[in-house]
Formats: C-alpha cells, structure tokens, sequence
C-alpha cells in the first residue's frame, strides 16, 4: 500500500472520530451496529479501497460511540487505562492488518456487552449535536490540534525512508514524541505562559525535525516536540478563568486534527514534505499567540 492510501485511512479515521461528536447513536445497539458494518467492510478490504476506507470509518466512528458510553457510565478511570493502550498501540503497530482490527474490536465489542450487561440500552434514534461555541481556548485547542496532525504522521515516513529504521522499532520511536505529552503538565505548574513558552518550542523543535541529518538528534527533538505540545494539558487547569463547553471543544479539537490531516495529505500529494512542517510550525506559533490571550 503507498503513503498517499495509508495517509486516507489515517483521514477516515478522524472523519469518523469528527463525525461521533456532531452525531450522537443513541444506546448501545446503534453504535455495535455500525461497527459491526465497519468490520464486514474491513474483512472486504482486501476486495477493494473503498471498503477499507469505510470500514476504517464506520468502526471508528462506532468504537467511539462505546466509548463515549463507557465513560458515562464508568464510576472512575485511571490514567494508566488512558497511556498504556496507546502506547502498545504504537509499539505493535507494525503487526497491524485489517483482519487482526477485526479482531480486536469485536473482542471489544464482546467486552462491552459484559461490562454493561445490565445496561445495555435499545435502540434509538441517532440525533445531531451542533453545540458551537467561540473564543480563545477553542482556538488555541484547533492550532494546536491542526499543527500536531499537520506534520506527525510525516515522522514515520522520515524514520522509515531517510532514517531506514525497522518496522518493528518505528512505533517506539514514534512514542518518544508522546513522552512529554503525558509529563511536562506534571513537572510544570500550569500557567498560559507555560502554554506560550511551550508551543513556541515544540516550532522550534519542529523547524529541526525538517533538517536534522542524524537519528539521535532527530529524536532527541521529536521529543521536545511532545514536551513543547504537551502544555495544551494545562488548558484545563485554567478552566476557572476560561471557560469553554466540552462538547465545543471536542468538534473544535477534532475539526484541528481533520485540517491537520488534509494539509498532510497535501504535502504527500505534492510530494513536499517542507509545506507539512511549514503548517505544523505556523498553528504551534499560532497557539503559543492564543496561550498569551487566555486569562
């Protein structure tokens, strides 16, 4: 499969993220539903692209439904259910393929069930949720999304064709960018001059991503990236003093990662690489202007 489809199913992905938070599948059923129209699609893959891509977004777009669900009737959650997920996720990434996906989500579609056997709900109709609001956070939230998924993905064709790393050591690789993301808002108090300071770094970090020639200092500010980035976990802190809506602020969020996407998709389509990190170093300049507007 060459970039140019990989990066589509990347968009289909976030199309059917986006798409879960202005649609909202009322219940259980509706949403293991379209999943289960999702896996069917995956199985058909190998058959044709288009089933691919709407298999990629019709499961998305399901999962996420469950998961929104989960997370309203859970009693807690812990962070490490959050971080050591993800952080397989990239390190097995390697192994992927669309039936092993199958797999996985029907497992845990089956987890669902059994975790919420006594509330699973019937069906219901699906509904539109347009809750738009406007103002600093949201803004500084879309940068910030927009300059991340601008020039990410970007970083595992670099360490795969100019750095010539392995497929099997890629992911963890991938995950030294997503260090600081989960620690920087721990090691720092957080404060909008953090935020600033922070993503005018992750620019810099980012502007030497593009002309590094050797892997260690490639990583080395793949890293900082994630420490510069990771000051958007602050925003919450400052909450009290900036106040947004939730629901605003996911489609304001997922609207960045979509834009991000289309301009990566872009740069592949020209074949330049220098407009993805122009973009990624304009929004994370962008969003260290906005922290310097919230109060």
């Amino acid at each position: 499969m060459d970039l140019l489809s990989v990066a589509l199913l990347t968009l289909a992905f976030h199309i059917g993220n986006f798409l879960s938070y202005l649609f909202n599948a009322q219940g259980d059923l509706i949403p293991i539903g379209i999943v289960a129209g999702g896996i069917v699609l995956l199985l058909l893959s190998t058959i044709s692209f288009p089933s691919y891509f709407f298999g990629v977004l019709l499961t998305k777009f399901g999962i996420q439904q469950l998961r929104d669900t989960t997370k309203s009737r859970a009693k807690h959650s812990s962070e490490v259910f959050r971080i050591v997920p993800r952080m397989l996720g990239f390190a097995l990434s390697f192994l992927f393929d669309p039936r092993i996906l199958g797999s996985f989500v029907i497992a845990y579609i089956l987890v669902h069930a059994m975790a919420w056997r006594g509330q699973l709900k019937s069906f219901g109709l699906v509904t539109r949720q347009f809750p738009m609001e406007s103002g600093t956070p949201y803004f500084l939230m879309f940068t910030h999304s927009a300059h991340y998924f601008s020039y990410a993905y970007y970083i595992v064709i670099l360490l795969y064709l100019k750095y010539s790393l392995g497929v099997q050591l890629i992911g963890a690789a991938y995950i030294v960018g997503w260090i600081g993301y989960y620690v920087v808002d721990k090691l720092l108090p957080s404060n909008k001059l953090y935020l600033s300071i922070g993503h005018f770094v992750g620019a810099v970090a980012i502007l030497s991503l593009a002309t590094i020639p050797k892997i260690e200092w490639f990583l080395l500010f793949w890293l900082l990236t994630g420490f510069g980035g990771g000051t958007i976990f602050m925003l919450p802190q400052l909450r009290a003093n900036n106040p947004y809506s939730t629901k605003s602020m996911d489609i304001w969020d997922n609207g960045g990662n979509l834009v991000g996407i289309v301009l990566l998709l872009m740069a592949l389509v020209f074949n330049a690489p220098a407009l993805a990190f122009a973009c990624a170093v304009t929004f994370s300049m962008a969003s260290s202007v906005y922290s310097l507007k919230l109060r």
